[in-house]
């Protein structure tokens, strides 16, 4: 997953450098650059169920327990192993885009304070998300994390249409 997630970053930082060099700025060059920043964000949390999966065959569960971290520990390397990885995905497309606003001149449609704000969101939404993968599995996980945002955003939906919102 780590690769996959490589090569969609340098596809990325390669469209936003070419973009940077090859056409005038304008307001839609910043969307792209946002429109790409946000699929990398997107897709390392799409691959971070996947991070779950080996761990659980019983064996493997098992061996976790008796580890001298015990599951406590295991759980918390996954949590630091999602941070480190947003992080490094931030680190790469702020010198993306740095790299941008040299090539063009310019700093200002530079997109850092939308990729910390991906970043930021990513982060929530896979602390919101890490508990159902541990608790029902990576393949049942995500219909039980899908389930609980759907019925969240039903409840909101329902205020919002019958609700006092003055």
């Amino acid at each position: 997953e780590l690769i996959v997630i490589g090569c969609i970053q340098l596809v990325a930082s390669a469209t936003v450098v070419l973009l940077a060099a090859g056409s005038r700025l304008s307001e839609y060059i910043n969307i792209s650059y946002m429109a790409l920043y946000f699929c990398v964000f997107l897709c390392s949390g799409l691959f971070e169920s996947m991070m779950f999966t080996p761990d659980e065959n019983r064996v493997t569960s098992s061996f976790i327990i008796s580890a001298p971290g015990g599951a406590k520990g295991h759980i918390q390397s996954k949590y630091y192993t999602i941070l480190v990885i947003n992080l490094a995905i931030l680190a790469c497309c702020i010198m993306t885009d740095a790299a941008a606003c040299a090539i063009s001149g310019t700093t200002a449609y530079s997109a850092c304070v939308p990729c910390l704000f991906f970043f930021c969101m990513n982060l929530l939404f896979s602390a919101f998300s890490t508990p159902f993968y541990i608790r029902f599995g990576s393949v049942y996980g995500n219909g039980a994390k899908y389930g609980v945002l759907g019925v969240l955003g039903l409840v909101v939906v329902i205020y919002a249409l019958f609700g006092d919102i003055t």
